[in-house]
């Protein structure tokens, strides 16, 4: 409420326990459908920098367009400069479904030097940087099928008729659920999973190799 004012108290949902993305995605999804079941939904991360702002956003409205009219999760790949092994990577077909929307074939766990190099020769891939946008029906659809126990564990905060009820449910069932990412749980499983190659400016700080890429010299 300090840094955020312009923020309602009841966006802001706290976790009852770290358990990492899979559950955390699952609870906020639940609590935004019972408000607008028809909602599309983007995860970002927070800490990430991006230069071509205006650009961005054009590519995510093209994301929640996409997302909106299919039954697709749709994230945003990252064009790669140099053969980074502290990033994971997205192969995908080079062809376009629609404007700019491509098929993800698999994604790449983060690879060794050589791997890295032959991924970026092949221009077949992206860097994956965990921009993922969806409809709720889309995200729910996927946990009943691929995580079904997080699915099952969290319905009933759904349900629930009160803030009382939300919160008491919250912070009963949400650290029973299993501490697993989305990428590992739904992402990577998803039969259904698109990408759009993204030149934004990015780069999420977090290896040494893009903190030198930003820093002055």
């Amino acid at each position: 409420e300090k840094h955020l004012p312009q923020l309602p108290a009841y966006n802001i949902i706290g976790e009852p326990s770290r358990n990492n993305t899979a559950p955390s995605v699952l609870l906020t999804a639940i609590l935004i459908a019972k408000n607008n079941p028809e909602a599309v939904i983007g995860f970002v991360p927070s800490d990430h920098l991006i230069m071509k702002d205006d650009y961005y956003r054009d590519l995510c409205e093209e994301a929640f367009n996409y997302a909106r009219e299919n039954d697709a999760i749709v994230t945003l790949g990252i064009q790669p400069t140099r053969p980074d092994t502290g990033f994971g990577y997205i192969n995908y077909e080079k062809t376009a479904l629609n404007n700019s929307i491509h098929k993800v074939i698999a994604f790449r766990e983060k690879p060794e030097l050589e791997k890295a190099i032959s991924f970026i020769e092949s221009g077949d891939y992206l860097w994956n940087a965990g921009m993922f946008f969806m409809s709720v029906k889309t995200l729910f659809k996927a946990y009943k099928e691929l995580a079904p126990d997080i699915f099952n564990l969290l319905e009933p905060i759904f349900f629930a008729k009160s803030t009382l009820e939300i919160n008491t449910l919250i912070s009963e069932l949400y650290p029973k659920t299993s501490r697993v990412a989305i990428d590992y749980a739904i992402i990577e499983k998803s039969k259904e999973v698109y990408t759009i190659p993204s030149d934004i400016g990015w780069s999420d700080l977090g290896t040494w190799a893009s903190l030198f890429q930003e820093v002055e010299k």
